[in-house]
């Protein structure tokens, strides 16, 4: 953490002296500077407050929008990427939902059905789900 900690408080000290340098960084190296620098916050706080996990945590500089979820399935614990509903008709995928943060399917099945409603200006004849999404608040409709 001191070494990361130095060559952060280096770059601070460049960027004070040539704080209107054209050029010092193009928009990919910044984002990836402001990315490397939230990673040292979470770690830090990791540390500090010696736990285990933080809220967002960043698991990849080159794509920091990307967050582990865990599945708890046997062969892999965790996955990574986006979370979507999709709905087909005729042939088409319409995505409804896409999140990188871990949610629960079921709660957006309502709303989902709705959109469809709103779109056709019907409800769909059928509606085919996984067993999470047999909830009582989506079986009771």
């Amino acid at each position: 953490m001191g070494f990361f900690r130095r060559n952060l408080n280096t770059i601070d000290k460049i960027v004070e002296q040539y704080p209107f340098a054209e050029g010092l960084l193009d928009k990919i190296h910044y984002r990836y500077l402001l990315t490397i620098r939230e990673v040292y916050r979470q770690q830090l706080e990791m540390y500090t407050e010696q736990k285990h996990q933080v809220d967002h945590r960043i698991v990849s500089i080159h794509q920091p929008q990307i967050r582990p979820m865990v599945r708890g399935k046997e062969k892999h614990k965790v996955e990574f990427g986006p979370k979507i509903n999709v709905s087909l008709q005729n042939g088409f995928a319409r995505i409804q939902d896409i999140e990188f943060e871990a949610y629960n399917e079921s709660t957006r099945l309502i709303a989902q059905v709705e959109a469809y409603r709103k779109l056709n200006g019907c409800y769909p004849e059928l509606v085919q789900t996984d067993k999470i999404y047999l909830t009582r608040a989506n079986r009771a409709i």
